[in-house]
């Protein structure tokens, strides 16, 4: 875990340089995902949702390091939500394209189940 002090959010970008640095990213990547959190039609002034902002300064640092790399951002549909339209109405879906992202409704996708050396998950 690492944790930077943001004192204003136009330093974000900043911010999230410094914090990158405190993990132990590897050299080269292919694929980076980005789950970020939309659980309701409210901006991220209230906290219920990813602050565009820090996710444009997440991305604008994570491909200054990995340039061709892909990355998502990706989200799932709720109960009362649908993750496309949560990245049209926050900016999420400017944000991907602004960076040459995509956006990933994994709803609209096929699941495919991974088995994970050391964790065991009860199959459905």
């Amino acid at each position: 875990m690492a944790m930077v002090h943001a004192a204003v959010i136009s330093d974000a970008e900043q911010d999230m340089k410094r914090t990158l640095k405190m993990l132990e990213l590897p050299e080269k990547a292919s694929n980076i995902g980005i789950k970020i959190a939309t659980c309701d039609y409210r901006r991220s002034e209230t906290g219920a949702t990813t602050d565009p902002t820090v996710l444009d300064a997440l991305i604008k640092t994570l491909r200054s390091k990995y340039s061709s790399c892909e990355i998502f951002v990706f989200e799932n549909d709720a109960s009362g939500t649908n993750a496309e339209t949560l990245f049209r109405y926050l900016g999420i879906d400017e944000i991907a394209k602004r960076h040459d992202c995509r956006t990933v409704s994994l709803s609209k996708t096929d699941w495919v189940p991974k088995k994970i050396d050391g964790f065991h998950f009860k199959e459905t």
